[in-house]
């Protein structure tokens, strides 16, 4: 083919009557709607006006809060015989002081200090606090699980909503629908008086529009859901961040999101936020394509809900079921004195994908997200590229294509989420694209050992890796000493700038950043800016897949302060009955 044409390919999309009229998203680089559409409302400037303020931010390149360091963090683990229930407040040194490879093991540290802090049972009495117990405890809710869910302090459709007088430690509120389904459940399942519920109320992924959700081997979608802990909750609190009025998209309005470290007085460790990733468990052989051990996964029970959604024929309402589900993916990242940039840490269940590189045969383990019965021998690589952004068609050999959304799986309405019940869905097939380094690797043969002493099926997760920003707090003997660098390095830049750590580094969580996949090969795409040799006619020729460059790539530049908590909370709304 010319290169014009495969380029139009890229380009070009059909009115297709096979797909009810609808256009075929398929080829659809200018299809406006498959990005827009459930995106924010149909609005992208949120996005602009993010840019606008990383803008002014970096006209002022350092900005200086009188912070110092404290004394005690994470180091390098190299000793590490038993767990901890404390989340370690920062990180030990100053990374700069420290050689690269020593650097990346002290911050790989931090998140499996941090994971088993976070995943240690909670107190029955005060949320976000570890219990007195051991960490195999069984059915207790584990600390991050009693932070904040977003809905808990955002009510957006509550005009007079404010989180002023309410109360940290207070029982977390249900949204109707779920009160029904708890009255009507075995409190065996859900004890009623809980502290805390893992109310699962996401199904899209990151920058999610109506394509954008991940449907397992056993053909159910997995679910999603964003948690704070007091320190941010306070902080919300103090400025009014999070009333109904103050905010829209894109954050508070009219003010600079900062959120505070462990060095800013509202609490010992500075803000986290946590983003978890769950899978619905099947273990009747008679049902299952992948049969389901509850006993190798951190597993409860917890409520799928749906939001209300407006559609043609009317409103759909809310509903609200109880499932048994298991935890697949955490992200976690941590505002600290070191790393006013956040660090950012991912890990996976080890039941997800198969290891990078790896083909499993036929007979081989399923995989939560990966059936080797899939046959991929007929689908080549630029078969599924030119069906990007996804596949269409509910049968045939391109279901098989490699982490690729599935089209067919979608609400045809881009009003709207994905509709709550849909049968049967299509299953992605989705792959680990780039190795686990071993530094992580290192630290995993750590900590996944004392986990299986303790008993605990938190020894099946793993750490993916690790992210951090080198030079973003400049270090004592600096002028002004401890000063936060505001700014991304860009080739050429000299003043004061960040890096985004380990270098080069391709980052994805395959349960939550399934689809953040470039075609481009990894020397012909410079992450930092504009990819000159990545171009539509480039890849048709020599197509390949690299992960995405990570989570900071992404939220740094759009996030108030790196985080997206108000665009969930308007999107992704859980109303709660006024007076709660």
């Amino acid at each position: 083919e010319s290169d014009c044409a495969i380029a139009d390919q890229f380009k070009v999309f059909d009115y297709d009557p096979q797909y009810g009229g609808l256009p075929a998203y398929g080829k659809a680089n200018a299809f406006c709607l498959e990005c827009h559409g459930a995106v924010s409302e149909a609005d992208w400037l949120w996005i602009a006006h993010f840019r606008r303020e990383r803008a002014r931010q970096v006209a002022e390149p350092l900005r200086v809060d009188g912070a110092r360091p404290a004394r005690q963090g994470a180091e390098l683990c190299e000793d590490v015989t038993q767990l901890s229930p404390q989340v370690p407040q920062d990180v030990r040194y100053d990374p700069a002081t420290l050689p690269p490879d020593s650097a990346q093991r002290m911050f790989d540290c931090y998140a499996w200090e941090a994971f088993v802090a976070l995943n240690w049972p909670a107190s029955n009495r005060h949320r976000g606090v570890p219990g007195d117990v051991p960490f195999a405890t069984p059915r207790r809710n584990r600390v991050w699980e009693t932070y904040a869910q977003v809905y808990e302090a955002f009510q957006p459709q509550d005009p007079a909503w404010t989180l002023e007088d309410k109360r940290w430690n207070r029982h977390q509120r249900l949204p109707q629908a779920c009160r029904v389904a708890l009255a009507a459940a075995d409190p065996w399942t859900i004890p009623p008086r809980a502290m805390a519920f893992q109310v699962l109320n996401e199904s899209n992924q990151a920058y999610g529009n109506q394509f954008n959700t991940l449907t397992d081997t056993n053909g159910n979608r997995l679910r999603y859901n964003i948690r704070f802990n007091k320190t941010e909750w306070r902080y919300l609190q103090k400025y009014r961040y999070a009333d109904t009025g103050r905010y829209d998209y894109q954050g508070p309005i009219g003010a600079t999101v900062e959120f505070p470290d462990n060095r800013s007085g509202l609490g010992e460790n500075g803000a986290i936020e946590i983003k978890s990733a769950w899978k619905e468990l099947c273990t009747d052989p008679n049902e299952c394509t992948t049969v389901d051990d509850p006993n190798r996964y951190y597993s409860r029970y917890a409520f799928i809900y749906n939001q209300a959604v407006s559609k043609s024929e009317g409103v759909e309402p809310e509903s609200c079921r109880i499932a048994q589900v298991g935890l697949v993916g955490l992200h976690a990242i941590f505002k600290t004195f070191w790393q006013p940039q956040w660090i950012w840490a991912t890990f996976e269940h080890v039941d997800n994908v198969p290891p990078a590189g790896e083909t499993p045969q036929p007979n081989d383990q399923a995989y939560t997200l990966f059936d080797p019965q899939c046959d991929s021998s007929q689908v080549t690589l630029d078969m599924c590229l030119f069906q990007r952004p996804g596949v269409m068609e509910s049968s045939g050999d391109l279901t098989c294509c490699r982490n690729l959304q599935m089209i067919a799986n979608s609400n045809p309405e881009p009003t709207g989420p994905p509709p709550a019940t849909q049968s049967p869905l299509i299953p992605n097939q989705v792959t680990r694209i780039d190795p686990i380094d071993q530094t992580a690797k290192d630290l995993n043969s750590i900590f996944q050992p004392l986990l299986a002493q303790a008993g605990s099926p938190f020894q099946h997760y793993q750490l993916v890796n690790t992210q951090w920003a080198g030079g973003g707090r400049l270090g004592a003997d600096a002028k002004p000493p401890y000063a936060i660098a505001r700014q991304l390095c860009i080739q050429g830049d000299t003043g004061p700038c960040f890096t985004l750590l380990p270098d080069g580094l391709r980052l994805r969580n395959t349960t939550m950043e399934t689809f953040q996949v470039s075609y481009c090969h990894p020397d012909d795409e410079d992450i930092e800016n504009n990819p000159a040799d990545c171009t539509p006619i480039a890849v048709a020729h020599d197509p390949a897949q690299a992960s995405s460059a990570g989570c900071m790539n992404c939220h740094l530049p759009s996030g108030a302060d790196a985080s997206f908590l108000w665009e969930d909370a308007i999107w992704e709304r859980v109303p709660i009955p006024k007076g709660d």
